[in-house]
């Protein structure tokens, strides 16, 4: 029997799976990714959660080697290209670094590509030819499937709607632009958010807290803290008018959400849902479903295992 191994770097942690070829996790890591320490200790880290997966699960036989990265990146030549969340990496080849060192076929892609991938093979998306996966996360990223394809676009950058402006006069985004879906959306900006509104001395639990994450704020708000509630307001909003522009330009049969942010339930999924129905055309929205990603906190690494078969396949077919 062959296996897979998956790795999805992402800009707070890394994770990394090996799996059978029908998504059976045989064993998983999860690693802080540490970006601050620059790109040769993370691309050591790498290597290290790749080899603790595939000795905890005993098997010698890898098929190949997936690789979720954060966008932009080339997929052709295997190049990380200056993301926005790992400061320093400008056209990295992670791709053939990782293939030297394991000598095992290595492919690579966005991550939000790869998280897409596996809810294909493996998740929500089972069955469906035409659904947009979009991860709300420490950034946002969506990807795209189109009559059965991933949709990667002219130079491999499509799904970035991270960097779709929504308010001119928002928020300055790590990409340089001012109000990014992701600038104003992501768990990293709800955090944010919180955090300057306790340096201003308003009233609210979180005040109590030295650090702030998304999490805390939708636990916060859970328990009725008022400011809280008002955060999680604004960000459905945004999130809701993200997912609308996408409906209205792809007409989707399915939209998937996943990372951190969407695990907090129905507290996240049903104001969004309302936004979506306000914002686009009945038809749409009732042709339209929006549902929770299946894979949960291993999406990215199992997605980028999937990555595997899904390559293979396009080279045999």
């Amino acid at each position: 029997m062959s296996f897979l191994v998956g790795v999805d770097l992402g800009g707070t942690k890394i994770a990394a799976v090996c799996t059978t070829v029908d998504g059976k996790v045989l064993s998983s890591v999860k690693i802080p990714t540490l970006a601050a320490e620059g790109k040769e200790a993370v691309i050591e880290r790498i290597i290290l959660s790749v080899k603790e997966v595939i000795s905890e699960a005993n098997v010698t036989d890898i098929l190949g080697i997936g690789i979720g990265a954060p966008g932009p990146v080339d997929t052709e030549k295997g190049l990380i290209i200056a993301p926005p969340n790992l400061p320093g990496w400008d056209e990295v080849g992670l791709r053939d670094i990782i293939k030297e060192y394991f000598g095992v076929n290595t492919y690579f892609d966005n991550d939000a590509n790869v998280a897409a991938i596996g809810e294909r093979w493996f998740g929500a998306g089972r069955g469906y030819d035409d659904f947009i996966y979009i991860t709300v996360s420490t950034g946002i990223g969506a990807g795209i499937y189109l009559g059965g394809k991933l949709y990667r676009g002219h130079t491999d950058s499509a799904g970035e709607i991270g960097h779709m402006i929504l308010d001119i006069d928002g928020p300055v985004c790590n990409c340089g632009n001012r109000g990014c879906f992701e600038a104003l959306a992501s768990g990293t900006a709800l955090a944010k958010r919180a955090y300057e509104a306790v340096q201003e001395g308003k009233q609210t639990s979180l005040s109590k807290l030295q650090e702030i994450s998304a999490a805390d704020v939708f636990s916060a708000a859970n328990k009725g803290d008022i400011l809280a509630r008002q955060l999680i307001e604004r960000e459905t909003t945004y999130v809701g008018l993200g997912i609308a522009n996408i409906i209205t330009i792809y007409n989707p049969e399915r939209v998937i959400l996943g990372g951190g942010v969407s695990q907090a339930g129905e507290v996240f999924f049903e104001p969004v849902k309302e936004v979506v129905k306000k914002s686009v055309f009945a038809s749409r929205a009732r042709n339209t479903e929006i549902v929770a990603a299946e894979l949960g906190s291993n999406a990215g690494a199992l997605g980028a295992a999937a990555l595997v078969l899904e390559e293979r396949m396009d080279r045999i077919g």
